[in-house]
């Protein structure tokens, strides 16, 4: 089981739980619950949720209904406490600095392709990279200041 996805989880779904899978399916719900002590509470206000479904026969046991009405209570808890919306202006902020970034490498791509003074100036500092006068860090600087004309 990778830490990550267990960390990440709001709710945790164990489905076939019906027939010769139920016991395995219990065995997997008591795992993830123990994994989910070791996780920190990510959410205000919500501790990850592990449940078992069976789709099979529509289940009176193990329903998808009860899925979908703890999912509504999930986004309905994350919607009251704020949550939601803190998360979605935080992603916008990243959404917006990486759209810049990849803006960014995309012009400068296309300054490197469309040759001229910066296609002069990148041979340059390869030829000083090659030789070792220069550090990528210092050939990256004079690169992206050429661009920045």
């Amino acid at each position: 089981m990778k830490k990550g996805l267990v960390e990440l989880a709001n709710l945790v779904i164990i489905n076939k739980a019906d027939g010769d899978f139920l016991a395995p399916a219990n065995h997997t719900k008591v795992d993830y619950m123990h994994a989910q002590q070791l996780a920190r509470q990510r959410v205000p206000d919500w501790k990850t949720k592990v449940m078992l479904c069976s789709a099979l026969n529509r289940s009176e046991k193990y329903p998808v209904s009860a899925v979908w009405s703890k999912m509504l209570e999930f986004f309905d808890t994350i919607q009251e406490n704020g949550y939601l919306e803190a998360t979605r202006r935080e992603k916008n902020l990243t959404w917006a600095s990486r759209t810049a970034e990849s803006m960014c490498v995309e012009r400068l791509q296309r300054a490197q392709q469309a040759g001229g003074a910066l296609e002069d100036v990148q041979m340059r500092l390869k030829r000083q990279l090659d030789r070792g006068e220069i550090t990528p860090r210092i050939a990256a600087a004079e690169l992206l200041k050429n661009f920045l004309k």
